[in-house]
Formats: structure tokens, C-alpha cells, sequence
């Protein structure tokens, strides 16, 4: 006999299409800042402003 507490473990939850958009979405946005945080310290390490570079 299971318990409780195995057979809420073996509950799969699925997500909304509202819910996986918006996490779509955020993704989407985190994957830009930072590709754009890499190519602001390259550019940076390439004009040789390596302080710049570390913040």
C-alpha cells in the first residue's frame, strides 16, 4: 500500500500554454542580456579596457 505523500510524488503536473509562453518568453529574454553582457565585455577586452571588462 502507498502513502500519501508516494502517490503526490508521482503526480506529473503540466503547465498551461499561458504559463509555458510566459516562461517561453522569459527565457527568450534571459538568453539576450546575456549575449549582449558577452559582447559588451569582448568589446570591451578589445579596446583594452579590461577594468571595464570585470565589472
Amino acid at each position: 500500500m502507498t502513502s500519501p505523500q508516494q502517490s503526490q510524488s508521482r503526480v506529473s503536473t503540466k503547465l498551461s500554454n499561458s504559463i509555458y509562453n510566459i516562461l517561453s518568453a522569459l527565457g527568450k529574454d534571459a538568453d539576450f542580456l546575456y549575449s549582449t553582457v558577452d559582447r559588451y565585455i569582448e568589446d570591451a577586452q578589445n579596446d583594452g579596457k579590461d577594468n571595464l571588462a570585470e565589472i
